[in-house]
Parts: structure tokens; C-alpha cells; sequence
């Protein structure tokens, strides 16, 4: 609760190469992680060799659940103290930011929240007096406002995460970070959120943004990707570099049966660069370069099938491989 309403406290793998700006040491880095290596609850390893948030960057945290998201983010809340490795965030280790420093965070997390019994308007009281800065506009844009005579403990699930990303948005952080901001919100305000966050990252330079998400929508408005996968690091970049090394530019869809499948499976055969593919039910999915997109059209028109899909591919194709894991 102390980064949700700082002025509070006291009163009340793979290694992969970066190409992003910023180094180990830099004062003005959000986020530096130099070989962190932590055992946790005795088998599962996080292992981040190194990571580096700049200003102007916004970053998705994405992989398979158990891959290590909340626990990386327990790190850099200092709700855990990493023992081998290093871990600063805005200079300072986790949990020991100064007040002045804390100002400058917006956290939101699935667990956190507020007591049941006060009211939405007192909630926001204490965000106007805990920061220098207090932005009407994201309350309103989340429809807090209209919530002020509620009860926390009596919103809908959407509408305390609302009230959440707004105290965590309004006072113009530095650093936001968010654990699944959109996972109970509608698709407007899911719009909102997105919105919000590609506007104030358009408009203050010194922003950065972590924050893990399974959405194609909140994906999409990231600058880069940090991809776990069983606590290590399997993919971290620009976004579409990461989902170009993936997947190529296409991705095709055969929808249909076991033979007709296999037909597909052999005139794709010669196609070269061709990155992933996975059967699903009675459906082929299939990645590469833009080669195959001419062999893919070709294919569904001379075989029997029920459905079949091109696109060009974008974040969706890395969040749905993190679904079919």
C-alpha cells in the first residue's frame, strides 16, 4: 500500500542481447536488474541476467503462468529482497525508496485494494493528498467519479480495479508498474486503460511502464516484450523483432480434418522459413516468412477444408502461444 499512497507511511533461459538504450548503473534507468538468480520456495528458479527499463520505454512481461511474472514483480516491490544479484529501481533498492521516490511509482496489483468500508470519494481524497499532482481526467476517464458515494467493499470487481489504475495513473509517475491492469475490465474500459497509457507515455518522456498482461490490446501498446518461460528469460527486445524471431511476418490457419491437415502438411513441405506450427484440436496453425502466405492461399484453394485464415502477425500470436502452452 505504501507505493499506492506513499505519503502515508510512517503517519497512518536464454541469454538474449538488448538493443534498447540505457546500461548497468544508470542513475536515470526506472529499472536495472544485473544477474539476478533467486531460488524460491525451494525449486522454482528466477533467473534474469539482465534487464534495463529507460525513460520512454513501455515494457509487457509476458509467459505461461508459473513462468515467474509476480514473482519478478515481488522483487521489484521489495516484497521480496533478492540475495544473489542485483535489483534497483529509480537508484534505489526495493522497498527502500524514499518517500520523495515513491512519489514518483504507480503500482497496481491484483491483491491490493483498499478498506471495504471507505468510501470511493475518501479513496481519492487520500490521492490528492498523498501527491503533488492529482489528474482529474484519468478519474473521470475510468468513471470513478460517478463511483465517489460507493463503498469499496460493495464495487464489482471491474470497478475496484478502476479505482486502482487510477490512483496508480493520476499523479503522473515516473515508473508504472501493473500486474494485469485489464483482467476485469470490459472492453471500454479495457480501451481506457490502453488509451490512457499510450497517451501519457506520448506525453511525458521521463515515463516507463511494466506491466504484465495476457491481452493482445494492452500488448500492443508496448514498446518492447520480456518473455519468462519457467523463470528464465526466453525472448527480451523490441517487440516486433521479438515477434518476428518467433513467428516470422505470417501466420495461416487450417481448419479441418486429419487428411485434409496432412495434405497441408505436405504442400508446405518445400516452403522455406517457416517458424512454428502446432495442431489443435482440427486445427494447423502455422508461422513464417512471407513466403508462405502465396503457398498457405494456395493450399486452401486446392484442399477441402472448413475454414482457413492469413494474417500478418503482431503481439496476438505471442500471447496465443502462451495460451496453447
Amino acid at each position: 500500500m505504501h507505493y499506492l499512497i506513499p505519503a502515508l507511511e510512517g503517519g497512518g533461459a536464454t541469454a538474449v542481447a538488448w538493443t534498447g538504450s540505457g546500461h548497468a548503473g544508470d542513475p536515470d534507468l526506472r529499472i536495472d536488474i544485473d544477474a539476478l538468480h533467486e531460488r524460491v520456495g525451494g525449486k522454482f528458479e528466477l533467473t534474469i541476467p539482465g534487464f534495463r527499463l529507460p525513460p520512454g520505454r513501455v515494457t509487457a512481461l509476458i509467459g505461461p503462468n508459473g513462468s515467474g511474472k509476480s514473482t519478478l514483480l515481488s522483487y521489484l516491490l521489495g516484497m521480496r529482497t533478492a540475495t544473489r544479484g542485483s535489483i534497483r529501481v529509480l537508484g534505489h533498492q526495493p522497498g527502500k525508496l524514499p518517500i520523495r521516490e515513491r512519489v514518483r511509482i504507480g503500482v497496481q496489483l491484483q491483491d491490493a485494494g483498499y478498506n471495504d468500508i471507505y468510501l470511493v470519494r475518501d479513496i481519492r481524497k487520500l490521492h490528492q493528498a498523498a501527491y503533488p499532482r492529482s489528474r482529474d481526467d484519468v478519474f473521470q476517464a475510468f468513471g470513478v467519479t460517478e463511483l465517489g458515494a460507493s463503498r469499496f467493499g460493495s464495487l464489482s470487481s471491474g470497478e475496484k480495479q478502476r479505482v486502482q489504475l487510477a490512483m496508480a495513473m493520476a499523479h503522473g509517475p515516473d515508473l508504472m508498474i501493473f500486474d494485469e491492469p485489464t483482467s476485469n475490465l470490459d472492453p471500454h474500459f479495457e480501451g481506457v486503460f490502453c488509451e490512457l497509457l499510450r497517451k501519457q507515455a506520448a506525453e511525458n518522456a521521463t515515463l516507463a511502464c511494466l506491466f504484465v498482461s495476457h491481452s493482445p490490446r494492452a500488448v500492443a501498446v508496448c514498446d518492447d516484450v520480456l518473455f519468462l518461460r519457467a523463470g528464465g528469460v526466453e525472448h527480451y527486445g523490441r517487440k516486433e523483432v521479438v515477434v518476428d524471431d518467433m513467428f516470422g511476418s505470417v501466420g495461416c490457419s487450417f481448419t479441418g480434418r486429419a487428411e485434409a491437415r496432412a495434405a497441408v502438411e505436405r504442400a508446405l513441405a518445400s516452403v522455406p522459413d517457416i517458424r512454428a506450427r502446432r495442431t489443435r484440436d482440427e486445427t494447423l496453425t502455422v508461422h513464417g516468412g512471407e513466403g508462405l502466405r502465396e503457398a498457405a492461399s494456395a493450399a486452401a484453394r486446392n484442399i477441402e477444408l472448413d475454414r482457413f485464415m492469413v494474417w500478418s502477425t503482431d503481439a496476438s500470436d505471442l500471447l496465443e502461444s502462451i495460451k496453447n502452452d
